[in-house]
């Protein structure tokens, strides 16, 4: 957009602004408690560009037929009162009755109030005096995600003043008619959560671009300040932020390395948008610089059973997580009640089989993991966990792991302990089979279950009642108190530094033997437990103890010390099957060796 047209197109607003959240003006829907009471709803303007705007009136879609007591009313901050034993609502700034015809509460405020720079709550109030009417549902909504676009208060069911917006998807259809000059160009930047970067790389971090300006943005330069260090930057939007005042979207902007670790002060400023100079209004934050950014890997557990007919699911969930995510994805298979079964206490409690978790938490589905597991992957976690495995003796009696853990910040008291899992790989036996409850019955059709993507999936669900045949993977086999040995993390912590813990399974004292049937394919899952909850923050598997020593050769200078297996696109794996592999090993002097080795 040149400069020309961009002058041509803000002067056109250089008007009052008729205001609202629902930017595409799409058909108000409704929302209600289904009771009569009173309701009290809201806005915030707090954006940039409304700062020595002219509030002057209201317009919202409201019904009369059993609605009273409508006012309209601003306020610095959203209040309550006790009134009569009960919170009221309080405004601060003014308030004044209004009048609903023709299905409209249009009101303009007897005295304009000049929008300050910490913004200003809108807003308007009514009572439902029956709510067997359509009053059920009185408040006027439309679909859409700002927090500040729609904040409510009920006599007798919404207590508090709180945002909707998160809960609902919705945001007030209320329209606000504001008095100044809306021919910035601007544009403005928020930081969501604390950015975090690794010392010596480049980084990234997550904002929320704003538009301060009536027209769209589909490009801007930014400045951004680093402990007084300045630098630029710019971004090309995947697709356009609209023309409204607030409209907002997410975007990744990317900084030059900062070598030091710890925090720092960061600012950042929108310099032009669509390559003409911007009135921006700068952002300041703490950044985080840590010695490593840790891999998170949440843990998952199902809890199964050869009997259990709708344990397939947790099955086929474990071998496509695994095939789609490789050395990422951590799941331990609990068998119960069949050959497999895990004679041990489990760190969960499940009411029924199937039985899935994350970290320990909430039974979920497993069925639904493709998309949960994502959303459990968002956070940094304090410490990264990489784990080896190596037979104690020529006897192959026994496996010691050994768990290295490196931690972002330093830690004058921390709690985080380690636990092991020693899980199988490559079970199968001609006698086991799968019951089915997913096969089709007595003269139904084949078809597909969302819950069971895949050819693997289609097993299940275009197999029999009973399915042979199977191998299985990620099936625990032993494991240490779920809490962590105390005292297998030290309680003052540097940050970046390598703290080890080994732990050895004597597999002598193990008393099914059907589980240590491929003793080359057992491996160890290590997991970082907060000690103060019991929690995994995070976990790493080690490789199957067979592969640990495939071609690791050793010299007498420089042994091997840890060994990759990836796949020919450059994936890591675990458990490489059949086929063409590269491996990578790791040498105790640093250096590294990679070969293509074929696995049969």
């Amino acid at each position: 957009m040149t400069a020309a047209m961009m002058t041509a197109i803000t002067s056109a607003f250089a008007a009052p602004l008729d205001f609202s959240y629902n930017f595409d003006a799409t058909t108000s829907e409704y929302y209600g408690t289904g009771k009569a009471e009173t309701y009290d709803v809201a806005i915030r303007l707090a954006n940039p560009s409304f700062t020595g705007a002219t509030v002057t009136g209201i317009r919202v879609p409201l019904m009369s037929e059993a609605i009273a007591e409508a006012s309209v009313w601003l306020s610095s901050e959203l209040k309550l009162k006790k009134v009569g034993g009960k919170n009221v609502n309080n405004p601060d700034i003014t308030s004044q009755t209004a009048e609903i015809a023709d299905g409209w509460l249009n009101v303009t405020f007897n005295t304009p109030y000049v929008v300050p720079e910490e913004g200003v709550y809108v807003g308007y109030s009514f009572t439902v005096t029956d709510a067997e009417t359509e009053a059920a549902k009185p408040v006027a909504v439309v679909a859409g995600e700002n927090p500040d676009a729609f904040y409510l208060h009920t006599s007798r069911t919404k207590l508090r003043w709180g945002s909707m917006t998160g809960d609902t998807g919705m945001v007030s259809a209320m329209t606000v008619t504001l008095d100044g000059d809306f021919t910035k160009n601007a544009a403005y930047i928020s930081f969501p959560e604390t950015p975090i970067g690794e010392a010596g790389k480049p980084f990234e971090a997550k904002i929320t671009l704003t538009n301060g300006c009536l027209f769209p943005i589909s490009s801007f330069d930014y400045e951004y300040t680093i402990d007084g260090v300045s630098e630029t930057g710019s971004v090309t939007l995947d697709s356009e932020l609209p023309g409204h005042i607030c409209a907002s979207m997410p975007v990744v902007l990317t900084f030059d390395a900062v070598d030091k670790i710890g925090q720092h002060d960061l600012s950042v400023r929108v310099t032009k948008i669509n390559g003409v100079d911007a009135t921006g209004v700068e952002s300041s934050t703490k950044l985080e610089i840590y010695p490593l950014i840790p891999v998170n890997r949440p843990l998952v557990e199902e809890y199964t059973g050869l009997w259990c007919g709708w344990c397939p699911r947790g099955y086929v969930a474990l071998e496509t997580m695994r095939e789609l995510h490789g050395d990422l994805f951590v799941g331990v298979a609990y068998h119960n009640g069949d050959d497999m079964g895990f004679g041990y206490s489990t760190p969960n409690h499940p009411s029924g089989f199937p039985a899935g978790y994350i970290n320990r938490g909430v039974d979920i589905n497993l069925g639904q993991i493709y998309t949960i597991w994502d959303t459990y992957r968002t956070n940094i976690p304090d410490a990264d966990v990489a784990v080896n495995v190596e037979w104690t003796d020529d006897s192959h009696s026994a496996i010691k792991a050994t768990a290295k853990t490196r931690f972002v910040k330093d830690f004058s008291d921390a709690k985080y302990r380690v636990s092991y899992i020693l899980v199988a790989d490559g079970l199968s036996d001609p006698s086991w089979k799968q019951h089915n409850s997913y096969a089709p019955g007595p003269g139904e059709e084949p078809k597909d279950h969302p819950d069971m993507p895949g050819e693997l999936g289609r097993i299940f669900t275009h197999g029999e009642e009973y399915v042979k045949g199977l191998t299985f993977n990620d099936v625990a086999v032993a494991a240490t108190d779920y809490d962590g040995f105390p005292e297998s993390i030290p309680s003052a912590l540097t940050a970046g530094e390598t703290y080890s813990h080994s732990y050895v399974f004597n597999l002598g004292e193990i008393e099914n033997k059907a589980v240590l049937s491929v003793p080359d394919k057992l491996r160890v899952i290590a997991v970082i437990t907060n000690g103060k909850s019991g929690k995994p923050i995070n976990c790493a598997s080690s490789p199957q103890i067979g592969q640990s020593g495939i071609g690791a050769v050793g010299t007498a200078t420089a042994e091997v010390v840890e060994c990759q297996w990836f796949d020919l696109q450059g994936r890591r794996v675990i458990r490489p099957a059949e086929g063409i592999y590269i491996l990578r090993e790791t040498l105790s002097d640093g250096s590294t060796r990679t070969s293509k080795k074929a696995i049969r």
